[in-house]
Order: structure tokens, then sequence, then C-alpha cells
């Protein structure tokens, strides 16, 4: 900032040591990055109307990696009577044309916030969009929307770069997706029916492991979601159970990839579930009475319990870890969760010797009487089909039709 002297009353003495000119801008001599930051504290608004104060300034707005917007301009006063929208609107897109004019290329935005509490039309929503794609092209890894009747465009939830996501107040949404690096995620207001977060396969830069979702915190919108799909995402076992538990419309629940999970879950409304754990120690029980169509992956020692005597098609896979940890009674009792099924297809990995003896089928009871069609294969495709079809044919001795690996084969 250039200096400016002092006046002085004519006639009046000097006082010793009193220097002529001001003390200098100390701000200006900060490196661009710390400006940055205190940059951010801000609204971009008032970045702009600061950029009067020195001509180092006058262009440091426009290379802030953290742009912040808002509608209110609670802290701007007006001469006269302004539409505020129209204002938002017009500075919104003067900002992104001084932006894409004088930016330098390798300039990125690490946060964009957005907010508004007047319904826009169509052609403002295409205002925001703009501004929306100009962050994500410049890598932005945190964005905050809340803009009232926005409907927010399905490349943000893909994007690479984003980390943090935060969108209120948005309008009817059919469906949800998100597969990028996101490891937090807030959606409040939402009309959505169907949500998926997936595994973000990103590897954390500082330590080395999977950055995984973190769901604890998002206001899911119990009156409208039908579909629910969560990929590898983290949530402790007591909220994972409430949300479940809280969605009364939900229809369709995939669970991939939850590390040791703990879970018992009760739902009137769910017709299909999918559920593939991952880790040494899984516990699971689910009521769901009006369940039609299951698939499970697991392990025969895991202790899973399944409550749902609507049950129709079941698609099994099973292992023992490789450890052989699982009894005969084990392979017993977990089949026998799952008596009301009438179709279903089997995966098997075990050893010849885990098909039960006759000493065993003499003892037990057939875990699954009231099956009718049964498809199984074995991952080894040496092994003799006879043992098994034996061996399947005692566990659902109503079966009508059975298929192993491929072949068909009578019951008897």
């Amino acid at each position: 900032m250039a200096t400016k002297r002092v006046k002085r009353n004519c006639g009046e003495k000097k006082v010793q040591n009193e220097p002529d000119i001001m003390a200098e801008d100390r701000i200006s001599q900060l490196p661009d990055s710390l400006i940055h930051y205190i940059f951010s504290f801000l609204p971009t608004i008032h970045l702009v109307r600061m950029s009067r104060v020195s001509r180092r300034w006058r262009r440091m707005w426009v290379s802030t990696p953290f742009l912040y917007f808002d509608c209110q301009f609670n802290d701007v006063t007006f001469t006269k009577q302004v539409n505020r929208l129209s204002m938002f609107l017009k500075f919104l897109g003067n900002c992104l044309r001084c932006r894409k004019l004088y930016m330098q290329p390798d300039t990125f935005i690490t946060s964009l916030k957005l907010h508004t509490y007047y319904k826009l039309g169509r052609y403002a929503a295409q205002r925001v969009d703009n501004w929306v794609r100009f962050a994500i092209q410049s890598k932005v890894k945190e964005l905050d929307l809340q803009v009232r009747g926005y409907c927010t465009p399905p490349f943000v939830y893909t994007a690479s770069s984003l980390m943090q996501l935060k969108v209120h107040m948005g309008s009817e949404v059919a469906s949800l997706s998100t597969s990028s690096s996101l490891t937090h995620l807030e959606l409040r207001g939402l009309k959505l029916e169907d949500l998926h977060l997936l595994d973000p396969k990103e590897i954390h830069p500082m330590h080395g492991y999977l950055c995984r979702l973190d769901i604890s915190n998002i206001d899911f919108p119990a009156k409208t979601l039908k579909t629910l799909s969560l990929f590898s995402v983290t949530c402790a076992d007591q909220r994972l159970e409430c949300l479940i538990s809280g969605l009364p419309l939900l229809e369709r629940l995939t669970l991939i990839c939850f590390y040791g999970v703990n879970i018992s879950i009760l739902s009137h409304s769910l017709k299909y579930l999918s559920f593939d754990p991952f880790g040494d120690n899984t516990k699971a029980k689910f009521v769901t009475p009006n369940l039609v169509y299951l698939y499970l992956r697991c392990r025969v020692s895991w202790i899973i319990s399944i409550e749902a005597p609507n049950l129709f098609q079941g698609d099994l896979s099973l292992s023992d870890g490789g450890y052989k940890s699982a009894s005969y009674f084990d392979l017993v009792h977990f089949l026998a969760n799952l008596n009301g099924l009438k179709k279903m297809k089997l995966s098997i990995v075990w050893d010849e010797d885990m098909i039960f003896p006759e000493d065993i089928r003499n003892t037990s009871s057939p875990p699954l009487p009231n099956l009718k069609h049964l498809e199984a294969s074995l991952y080894d495709k040496h092994k003799k089909n006879s043992e098994l079809h034996e061996f399947l044919v005692w566990c659902a001795p109503s079966v009508e039709t059975v298929k192993i690996n491929g072949e068909s084969y009578c019951k008897y």
C-alpha cells in the first residue's frame, strides 16, 4: 500500500522522533496463502469490495481458493429497494466471468459455498449450475449448497476431487449415487427415493488406508426413501440400526463391505435385502416379515439370524473362511434360518469332507424343508457332483428340481 504524508499545522514544531508517514500496511506484506486464509472467513462480496484497498489486493480475490456467496447480503447496505435474488445472480455471473478471465491455469478452488433461501427459477438454476460446474472443473474439495428449489446435478456426486459435500433444501431427486472420494456427506431436506453411496476406492495420502465415507451425520429422507445402497461406508452399528429402522417406505437395502458388523435390524417394509459384510466377527439379526428376496455372502461360522416367513428366493454364497472353523451343526443351524425358502442359488467354498456324514444326517432335521428349486455350484469343479447332490437332497427333501454346476439332476 502506498504511504501517506501526515498533514501539519503551519508553525507547529516537529515533535522529536515523530515519523513523517503513517504505519505501513502489514497485511499486504503477508504471503498470498495467509491472506487467502484470512479471506476464507469472509463472504466473497466483501473480498471484492476490499480489493480497492490496495493494488496488490485488486486481483487477489480472483485467485482465492475459498468462495462464499450468500444471497442475503446481510452486511451490505443498499441505497434503494433492490431485488436481492437478482443482485445475487448478477454478482455470481460477474464473479464467474472475472475468475475465468484472470485466474491462473494452476489455480484451484478449495471450498465453494452457495447459500440462498429464495426459490430459484429455471434460468437462475442454470446460472448456479455454471458456478458448480466451474468449481468441479477447478478441483473443488468442499462444496456447501443451500439453495431452495435447486436440484443438485448428478456430476457433483461423482466428482473425483470432492471430499466434503453438504446439500440442503434441495428439490425432488429420483436417484442419488456417489462414487467419489467423499469422506463427509450431509444431506438435508431432500425428497429422495433412491440413495446409493459407493466405495470411493481412494487411498488416504497420510495414513495409507481406504478413505471411507462417514454416514453417521446424514439426515436421511425418511418419508420418501425406498432404495438404500451402502458400499464400504462407515457408520456405528446402533446408528445404522436406527437409520434403517426409521425408513418406513424402504423396500430395497444393500449393505456391502461393512467391517466387523454387529447389528439387529427390524423393517416391516423391506422386500429385498443384499448383505455382504467384511471381517472375521460378524453378527446380524434381521426381522423382516415381508422380505421376498435375499442375497447373502458370508462364512458359516458367523452368527446370522433371519426372521422372514415370506422369503421366497435366496442367493447364498457360503465359505468356512479358509480356517475350517465351522462345524456341521453350525451349517445346519445356519441353513435352518432360511427354512421358508422356495427357490435358492447356492455357491459353496468348502472341503469335500464338510459334506455331512451319515451319522449327522440321522441325528439332525433337514434345514430346508420347503425348498422346491435348487441351483448349486462348487468353486472346485473337480469335486464329485454326486456326493453334493446326495447332501443337497437331504437338506431339501421336498426339492423338485436340482442343478449342480450347470447340470440338471433328478431328485433320486
